[in-house]
């Protein structure tokens, strides 16, 4: 009985400790995908990355 409180107790606290993560798709380029005249950095700085 008090090792299943213990244990529950683990668990919630493992939970709440353990940022969630999101994930988002990106298309490089957009529409226009790969292109030699196509500027990545002013696409880039219209989206947030995070590491």
């Amino acid at each position: 009985m008090a090792s299943s409180k213990i244990f529950f107790f683990i668990a919630v606290v493992a939970f709440f400790a353990v940022p969630s993560s999101l994930a988002t798709k990106f298309t490089v380029g957009d529409d226009k995908g790969w292109a030699l005249d196509f500027d990545y950095q002013g696409w880039a700085v219209r989206k947030e990355f995070r590491v």
